[in-house]
């Protein structure tokens, strides 16, 4: 016959797992607290019961429950990424990274490790240790469309800026579709003076999103470099519609009228 106490922990922990698949919080801890009083010693306890509170949004007691379970089982490499996750949320990025290269140490093929790591670094403004983290994080998973998207990233603030289309070329192979991608390519293709290729991406993302003000402000401006003056009003139109209380698009829309009134004078000038 079965340990009684054994078979009591079992029902708490399948109990608890099956109340956070279905997100309720609060149920999932009163169970794995029932657990605990019966067997303290359960890593898989204190960091299903940290689990639990990350799902709640209450990372100190996330990590709380985590170092819990470090403590029973260093090499944990769940609880070190979830800690890592939690530590980022609080804005606690030097200590994010530490669990990331714990998570690291025990399986440098962990992909998602080196994402967050990547995160964590780019946050912190530290631009190439986020680059070689991303590029590490891609060499493991080729696919993972947000380390390309954010690798796009690191590389505009290195001002590599032909290298960053490329991530985000990378990224939209995978996931067409990425209108974020989209639109920084086309904010990198503006700041090049790209203008036609900017307007392919920004019309891109609006086919997607076309809610956006300011793909629609964007997109103006680039007409109105490229001369299309009408069409650019009729943009700028569009990002009032959808935030009429924007003073730069009211401003930039003024210009481009003013410069229409001109070219209308000239020609009336002309024709006289």
């Amino acid at each position: 016959m079965g340990n009684p106490v054994d078979s009591q922990v079992e029902f708490y922990l399948k109990q608890a797992q099956q109340f956070s698949r279905a997100r309720i919080y609060d149920e999932a801890i009163a169970q794995l607290d029932r657990l605990l009083q019966h067997q303290p010693s359960s890593y898989v306890a204190w960091f299903e019961r940290g689990k639990a509170y990350y799902g709640l949004r209450q990372y100190d007691r996330t990590i709380e429950s985590l170092k819990e379970a470090l403590l029973l089982k260093a090499d944990y490499e769940p609880a070190w990424n979830l800690q890592g996750l939690s530590l980022a949320q609080l804005d606690r990025y030097a200590e994010a990274i530490f669990s990331y290269d714990s998570v690291i140490s025990l399986r440098p093929t962990n992909y998602k490790a080196w994402y967050n790591r990547a995160n964590a670094l780019l946050r912190l403004e530290s631009t190439y240790e986020a680059l070689h983290s991303y590029e590490e994080t891609l060499k493991l998973k080729p696919n993972y469309t947000k380390a390309w998207y954010n690798r796009g990233i690191v590389l505009t603030h290195l001002k590599r800026f032909e290298d960053a289309i490329e991530s985000y070329n990378q990224a939209l192979n995978i996931r067409p579709h990425f209108s974020a991608a989209h639109y920084n390519q086309g904010n990198l293709f503006c700041h090049l003076e790209r203008y036609k290729e900017a307007l392919k991406s920004y019309e891109q993302v609006l086919a997607i999103r076309p809610d956006l003000y300011e793909v629609w402000y964007n997109y103006a401006n680039v007409l109105y470099r490229l001369g299309w003056h009408e069409g650019a009003i009729e943009s700028y139109n569009q990002a009032l519609r959808l935030n009429p209380e924007n003073d730069q698009v009211w401003h930039s829309r003024s210009i481009v009228l003013n410069r229409i009134r001109q070219q209308k004078d000239a020609i009336a000038r002309f024709d006289t």
